[in-house]
């Protein structure tokens, strides 16, 4: 019996020796393995499990074959002073990042231990090739003028106004007001990205609000979105470029320079005469992409040909939804009797809107409300309580649509009498209040010069003393 326990045993044991090279080799595959990149494009790769466990605690260095460039320390990136190497992110054990030179560079990922330990670390190969040519700019599809693409143009159009909205969804639509943030539908699906992913690319939205014929720009990169305020009521107008780092010289962007602008968008442009290209700059036409050969028109309307559409303009309207008041705080604080009390959570907004203050008071919790007989300073947002009770401010604003909104704040409890505070600082005042201590302090004081005494004093020989003694 024992003799066949024996036997299993040993099979058991040695169908885990076998097994385990193999484990061994599976996880470090990963690490031998070198990653085929090009320039500036992103890629990423999975530390080993080890080295994933020590969460941010790790360094990252890249070395390019002439020195170690430290990327990541500590939860915190670094920057490369040559903009080469470009650390995007690291999470969770997964390092992102692009590099814009082509060569071999080899990843480090180390663990930062205390002292006596030993720290773990990851190495990955990346080999980023030359071949920049075959790398793809980004480009805007469905603008051939075809039914399909029309459709899908219409159907951004639609998401672009649909995000002017407070709530898209609702039978009657309310645009947002005034002050508020319109976000910018993503342009993703209308683009052929190229060589590289959307978060790669920065974002900057123009736009030109109503009345107006330049635009504004704002910008967003990674996974944030483009956004920017309304100031008054009326259409806007907007379109998206994409622009990325130049990359052995060459750029990869969706720009508009030297397209002629049209209503609904950017064009590529020619002349009527021998379809020769033109480019655009401003109001005027060259005949070289240089802008040096300026070329003048008899007829614009004739001789200008528009030919392909590059990148489309956008727009949606924002309708008077009438002034927006809004509290802030969903608390008040209490308030004292003659102490000044500031209210600083409203914030009202709109198209030329006038604003007004009511203060009102009530002496008890069951009270009706009153007007308050305290006056209310409106440009500081200001009143000194004269009484025990509540009060509370109502905030009535008129748009010149005659548009109204009112909103009030939470109460304001007043229920004591504010009292400064006279501090006793002369030493009468204050040992009258702490004497006990100033004793205990004395006692020690005096225990500290007997204990330098003690040290200092030497004691007197006793052995000459007798002696002297004896002498007599």
């Amino acid at each position: 019996m024992a003799k066949k326990f024996i036997s299993k045993l040993v099979v058991l044991l040695l169908c885990a020796v076998l097994a385990l090279p193999v484990s061994l080799t599976y996880s470090n595959a990963s690490a031998d393995t070198a990653i085929n990149a090009y320039p500036g494009v992103e890629f990423s790769f999975t530390v080993s499990d080890e080295v994933r466990e020590a969460n941010q605690k790790v360094v990252i260095t890249v070395n390019d074959g002439a020195s170690d460039v430290e990327v990541f320390n500590n939860g915190a990136t670094k920057k490369d002073a040559n903009n080469v190497i470009i650390l995007s992110s690291y999470t969770e054990g997964k390092v992102s990042a692009r590099i814009t030179k082509a060569g071999s560079y080899t990843f480090k990922v180390k663990t930062i231990v205390e002292a006596g330990e030993t720290a773990k670390e990851f190495i990955k190969a990346v080999t980023v090739h030359s071949d920049v040519n075959s790398l793809q700019a980004p480009k805007y599809k469905y603008v051939s003028g075809s039914a399909s693409d029309l459709a899908k143009l219409n159907e951004y159009k639609t998401q672009a106004q649909d995000a002017s909205y407070v709530d898209a969804t609702a039978t009657v639509k309310e645009s947002i007001f005034v002050d508020d943030t319109y976000t910018v539908p993503s342009v993703e699906n209308l683009l052929d990205l190229g060589s590289f992913s959307y978060t790669q690319y920065r974002r900057t939205v123009n736009y030109s609000v109503p009345g107006s014929s330049s635009y504004n720009s704002t910008s967003a990169s990674g996974t944030s979105n483009l956004s920017f305020t309304i100031t008054k009521v009326g259409t806007y107008r907007f379109y998206v470029l994409l622009s990325i780092d130049e990359i052995d010289g060459r750029s990869f962007n969706i720009a508009v320079s030297k397209l002629k602008e049209y209503y609904d968008g950017f064009y590529t442009i020619k002349r009527a005469s021998d379809n020769a290209p033109l480019y655009a700059s401003g109001t005027k036409y060259f005949t070289d992409e240089d802008l040096k050969n300026e070329y003048v028109p008899d007829n614009e309307e004739t001789d200008i040909v528009k030919c392909d559409l590059v990148v489309p303009i956008f727009e949606f309207t924002i309708v008077n939804a009438g002034p927006n008041v809004k509290i802030t705080s969903s608390y008040q604080e209490n308030g004292y009797i003659g102490l000044e009390y500031e209210i600083n959570s409203v914030k009202v907004s709109g198209n030329e809107v006038s604003t007004s203050y009511a203060l009102k008071y009530k002496e008890t919790a069951t009270s009706d409300w009153v007007d308050a007989t305290e006056e209310f300073d409106e440009s500081e947002k200001t009143f000194t309580p004269s009484k025990q009770g509540y009060y509370k401010l109502i905030v009535t604003a008129i748009d010149n649509d005659g548009k109204t909104k009112t909103a009030e704040t939470k109460e304001i409890k007043v229920t004591q009498k504010y009292e400064t505070v006279d501090y006793k600082t002369g030493f009468n005042d204050w040992i009258s209040v702490n004497y006990v201590p100033f004793i205990f302090l004395c006692v020690s004081g005096l225990c500290l010069i007997a204990i330098i005494l003690l040290l200092v004093i030497k004691p007197k020989d006793k052995a000459k003393t007798e002696k002297v003694e004896e002498d007599k």
